[in-house]
């Protein structure tokens, strides 16, 4: 992805009507831009721009149309950003790195780690306001771990592997308490540029 097209995707991603879009827009059957207009309180003239904006960068897709007389008014929605796996199988959730799949994907990668970060910087602040506000911290809906690791690549690769493995076949041992869903990443990164790291 050019840098251009990376500056433009995260100022994107930082307009907090683009991220109302996206909250309004989370369901399957899609919402029309009249019906956003009213859920926004905006004027759906104020809308038509940041949306075809969001459909050009992927945030946002047309999942149907309706014709009303000469007029053809689109369904968008935003759900897709939002879907997991749900049949549990291994490995199903891993994005695989290898040479070919970063060649042939290498920007549609980008731009799901992009709106992916997006999406947890959203959920920790719900979750710092509604503490400051007052809330239980116990009814929080986030959770943040850190570590510092030293492995090799392969090494790596095999923790990633095992701990999407864990985390797919986890049992809640508290089935009675209430339940929400939620979104779990796990990212390694290191701040080692790669091609030092080849050369070595």
């Amino acid at each position: 992805m050019s840098s251009n097209k990376l500056d433009s995707l995260a100022k994107l991603l930082a307009d907090h009507k683009v991220n109302k879009i996206i909250d309004a827009a989370n369901k399957e059957s899609g919402i029309t831009v009249k019906q956003l207009a009213k859920v926004l309180n905006e004027k759906p003239s104020n809308l038509y721009y940041p949306i075809q904006r969001m459909t050009d960068f992927g945030l946002l897709k047309i999942v149907s149309e309706n014709q009303i007389k000469n007029l053809t008014e689109k369904v968008y929605s935003s759900a897709f950003l939002y879907k997991s796996s749900k049949d549990g199988k291994k490995g199903d959730q891993e994005i695989d790195l290898g040479d070919e799949y970063v060649k042939e994907h290498g920007e549609d990668l980008m731009e799901l780690l992009m709106i992916n970060q997006k999406r947890v910087l959203q959920a920790f602040q719900k979750n710092v306001d509604f503490i400051q506000g007052g809330g239980n911290s116990d009814k929080s809906t986030f959770s943040w771990a850190q570590s510092d690791l030293k492995l090799s690549n392969k090494g790596r690769i095999e923790l990633l592997r095992k701990l999407n493995e864990e985390t797919t076949k986890f049992k809640d041992p508290y089935p009675n308490d209430p339940q929400v869903s939620l979104n779990m990443e796990i990212t390694m990164y290191s701040d080692v540029d790669p091609q030092s790291n080849e050369e070595a």
